[in-house]
C-alpha cells in the first residue's frame, strides 16, 4: 500500500565524494557527533541537511565535521531552520 503521509519524508538522493580515506557528503543525512546527534528511536527519525565530511587519513586519528542549516525533527515531516534550545 501507501506509505502513511504523516509517518513518511521524501528522501532525496545526497551527493557523495570520496578520495582516499576521506568523503565529502551534501544533503539529507544522519549525522552523528558529540554535538549532533539524530534521535532513531520513532518511526519517523530526524535528520539534517547540509555539508558533511569525514577522514581517516593517518592511522589512529580521523577528523568529522559539518555545516547543517536545517533539520527535520522527528515529530515533523517538513525541513526548518536549524537552531539550539
Amino acid at each position: 500500500g501507501d506509505a502513511v503521509g504523516q509517518w513518511s519524508k521524501l528522501g532525496l538522493a545526497n551527493v557523495q565524494f570520496r578520495v582516499s580515506n576521506t568523503t565529502l557528503t551534501a544533503g539529507r543525512q544522519n549525522f552523528s557527533s558529540g554535538i549532533v546527534d539524530t534521535i532513531g528511536n520513532r518511526a519517523l527519525p530526524s535528520s539534517f541537511e547540509g555539508v558533511s565530511f569525514n577522514s581517516e587519513e593517518f592511522s589512529n586519528l580521523s577528523f568529522q565535521g559539518g555545516v547543517f542549516d536545517r533539520v527535520s525533527p522527528r515529530t515533523e515531516q517538513s525541513l526548518s531552520k536549524f537552531r539550539t534550545e
